[in-house]
């Protein structure tokens, strides 16, 4: 089986999907299957081209690792805001419909003709890429769905990205005008998972809600912690000093942060001796920074920096935030960061709702609140520094995963989904 791939995001990059990747491209060729990737080059998150290598620049074809092969389309640098990514977005949709024909041409030539087209979203446009060669080619396509899209666009009201006073007229059309591009793309990918030939998602709450309307077959294959999350750093619950609170992700749109310097606000007025680190970045990043600034919170903003790093902030912490907005689609959701927490050891304080909260529940591994309610999770931290015995979930979250794993082998429900409809 050949399995030609579109998608915006790929290694060297660091990220949920490009670990996600890892596995399953690992997986594939390990059943004997073949793996062609249409990409862009590196440029996630920041917007700009990490990577000199040649093999990762636009026109490039890396054939470095035995059974995939890369093919690098354009794309246009990017800043934070969503304007600029949706441009990049659309100039790398164009530029990978012709990257993708010339690597199918390829195939063809090789005697290892295409079998099947899969494309990961978001990005939106993978999904039009991917759905117009599918049918171009009368070859079935597989959707990898890792949120709730496009339910997700019901809140874009709620995306629009900190700006400045006094914005231009121009400035605000230009965002109505994307506002309306978003909400026609989200129709058009609602067709086009309608008559997807199978939609993987990466929770079982989603697939359910997929399987309403799909006409194909609908999967939930989660993601894993991240492959270099295996020490144990739990907490010393003795230890004593200011509760620490570690918020390692994305700073974006879907996390809401500004509510936790909030919450962290009032845990302090409630009489806890708090502190806090963030390690990441995203749109919301600098609005965050200026409300924990306003208010001279004890927060330290990390930035991006490597896995291998933030394992060392994991060891610093008492409990680790796993936050997102109240938006009904983020219940569909699970966060990556909470099976690292998980997988290390770590307490997590969950503002979360949906099957995330249910697994932290089940699992024993720390406390719920309702998102977006900075008074519930402000009094958590108050009551876990008052009883610090509460961070004490050593060995839960790797016997959730060794119980998990006998119920469901992720790598092969993958290859056998798509093996089904191509074979």
């Amino acid at each position: 089986m050949h399995i030609l791939l579109i998608s915006q995001y790929w290694e060297p990059e660091q990220g949920v999907v490009q670990r996600r990747w890892q596995w399953i491209s690992k997986a594939l060729i390990e059943a004997g299957h073949q793996l062609t990737v249409v990409c862009p080059p590196p440029h996630y998150p920041g917007g700009k081209l990490i990577s000199e290598n040649p093999a990762h620049q636009t026109g490039a074809i890396d054939t470095s690792v035995e059974g995939i092969r890369i093919y690098r389309s354009a794309f246009r640098e990017h800043t934070a805001s969503l304007i600029s990514r949706i441009e990049d977005q659309g100039i790398t949709m164009l530029s990978q419909v012709i990257t993708a024909r010339r690597a199918i041409r390829d195939a063809h030539k090789a005697g290892k003709p295409v079998d099947v087209i899969c494309c990961t979203v978001p990005a939106l446009p993978s999904a039009a890429v991917g759905y117009a060669l599918s049918r171009l080619l009368k070859l079935p396509l597989v959707v990898e769905l890792r949120d709730a899209w496009p339910e997700i666009l019901e809140y874009i009201d709620e995306w629009t990205d900190p700006q400045p006073a006094g914005v231009s007229i121009i400035r605000k059309t230009k965002i109505a005008a994307f506002h309306i591009i978003l909400l026609t793309a989200g129709k058009v990918l609602g067709q086009i998972l309608r008559r997807a030939e199978a939609i993987i998602t990466t929770t079982e709450s989603l697939a359910e809600l997929k399987r309403t309307d799909a006409r194909g077959e609908v999967v939930a294959v989660r993601n894993r912690a991240h492959a270099k999350a295996s020490p144990n750093v739990t907490t010393d619950s003795t230890r004593g000093g200011p509760l620490r609170i570690l918020y390692a992700g994305t700073v974006g749109r879907a996390q809401g942060l500004e509510n936790a310097v909030r919450a962290l606000a009032l845990a302090q007025q409630y009489g806890a001796e708090v502190e806090m680190r963030i390690v990441g970045g995203g749109a919301h990043l600098e609005s965050v920074m200026r409300l924990a600034q306003s208010q001279r919170l004890p927060i330290e903003f990390l930035g991006r920096i490597p896995f291998e790093t933030v394992i060392q902030h994991y060891a610093w912490a008492d409990t680790a935030l796993v936050h997102l907005q109240a938006w009904t689609p983020m219940s569909y959701t699970i966060p990556s960061k909470l099976f690292e927490a998980m997988q290390l050891g770590k307490h997590v304080s969950a503002a979360v709702s949906g099957e995330a909260a249910e697994i932290v529940k089940s699992a024993g591994v720390g406390d719920v609140v309702n998102p977006m309610c900075p008074e519930e999770l402000a009094l958590l931290w108050y009551e876990i520094s008052s009883d610090p015995e509460r961070l004490n979930v050593e060995g839960r979250g790797k016997a959730w995963f060794q119980a998990d794993h006998k119920r469901h082998d992720l790598a092969d429900t993958w290859v056998e989904t798509v093996e089904r409809i191509v074979l």
